[in-house]
């Protein structure tokens, strides 16, 4: 059967090239006659998302990743459909002189909308910062005002759209800055009353030792009960020295003998006197000194209290100034914004001229197309012929007598 089907088409191999040039032929005339009595035309123009510049409005400085530009753009292309963008484009004077909208315009204008929603095609170019936009009709010459009424008309609604909400961002930055403002004054009046409170602490000033009047305290303190254990030991000694007991010694061990006292001068006498106001004084001092340091360890803490709240204010006014300046500066960059629309990261990158030549259809794909038919609808016919010819009979050889 292999030998059979390859020796059908070395037969019939012309019969495979007529076919297929017949079909190919035929793909090629139609393409032309259509073109001639049916043309479809189409123009097309392109919105540049430009990469060198800004794509957040609300932050001329923002920068964004590949992958939220992709994201971004496809956003866009997205809104070049959307119903007020339709809907706005279909008042444009010129689009309504087209042969296109004449026809179509008894409709409602729901059903017109949806017509020219669904006739525009709008398309993201891979690997590009492109966008672009295409209408067909078999009229040429509405072709292009149709697709510049769409762009015009979406490049003015996304500018004001952005310029709202920039305007509504801005004015939200230009009410909180004021209420930053305020609260800047009340921050730094807080820090000067507070900076009063405790000895007239300026702000980024050095830290107060707030304890060095009570270590002073404890110093005085422990140098004070120094001074009365030695006058109270000076003062015992004394009193032992002064103050001898003389016993006298019995004949009978088991008769305790009686003491005597010998009574001290008048020296001895002015001497322990002498010491023991020493020792009352000390602690007296030692008194003084400890309710003192109770005292100086509550001011202390208060003043560690006040210095705390002083400080806490203080970095408070600091990131409220931080925050004031940060917004400022947005709305800074709001307003350059807005003064210059060029600063807008969307325009057109070119306009849609009328077209020369028909889009569809295409003689060339229509030839390929022919011709590809013409060679299957030949090889289907081959391979009939081979399986509808008979097998050849091949002649028997006789044998030797």
């Amino acid at each position: 059967m292999a030998g059979r089907t390859s020796r059908a088409f070395g037969r019939y191999w012309w019969l495979v090239l007529a076919i297929t040039v017949v079909f190919g032929g035929a793909g090629f005339g139609l393409s032309l006659l259509w073109r001639w009595l049916w043309p479809t035309w189409r123009a097309d123009a392109r919105i540049m998302i430009s990469g060198s510049r800004p794509m957040n409005p609300l932050d001329p400085e923002a920068s964004q990743s590949p992958a939220e530009l992709k994201e971004f753009i496809a956003s866009q292309a997205l809104l070049v459909k959307e119903r007020a963008v339709i809907r706005r484009a279909l008042q444009e004077p010129i689009l309504r002189e087209t042969t296109w909208f004449k026809r179509n315009y008894q409709q409602d204008m729901k059903n017109l909308e949806n017509g020219l929603q669904a006739d525009i095609h709008v398309r993201v170019i891979p690997d590009t910062l492109l966008i672009e936009v295409s209408f067909e009709s078999d009229q040429r010459r509405d072709v292009a005002p149709v697709v510049n009424s769409v762009v015009k008309v979406y490049l003015e609604w996304i500018r004001d759209l952005i310029k709202q909400e920039t305007r509504s961002h801005l004015n939200t930055l230009r009410n909180e800055e004021t209420k930053l403002k305020s609260a800047m004054r009340l921050r730094m009046t807080e820090v000067k009353v507070l900076s009063r409170g405790v000895g007239g602490l300026r702000t980024g000033g050095p830290p107060l030792d707030t304890g060095a009047v009570v270590r002073d305290l404890r110093q005085a303190l422990a140098r004070a009960e120094v001074d009365l254990e030695l006058a109270k030991a000076e003062f015992e000694d004394t009193k032992r020295m002064s103050l001898g007991v003389l016993a006298e010694t019995e004949p009978e061990a088991s008769v305790p003998a009686p003491t005597t006292r010998k009574s001290p001068s008048a020296e001895t006498q002015a001497t322990l006197a002498s010491l023991l106001r020493a020792v009352l004084s000390a602690r007296r001092k030692v008194k003084v000194l400890t309710g003192k340091l109770e005292i100086g360890m509550v001011e202390q803490r208060d003043l560690d209290q006040k210095i705390g709240e002083f400080r806490m204010a203080e970095q408070e006014y600091r990131n409220v100034q931080e925050l004031y300046k940060l917004i400022s500066g947005q709305r800074r960059k709001l307003e350059v914004v807005l003064s210059a629309p060029d600063n807008l990261s969307i325009d057109r990158a070119g306009q849609a001229l009328p077209p020369i030549e028909p889009y569809a259809p295409n003689p060339a794909v229509n030839t390929i197309l022919g011709a590809l038919l013409g060679l299957v609808c030949s090889v289907a016919v081959v391979l009939i012929i081979a399986a509808a010819s008979k097998p050849e009979s091949v002649p028997l050889t006789p044998l030797p007598a």
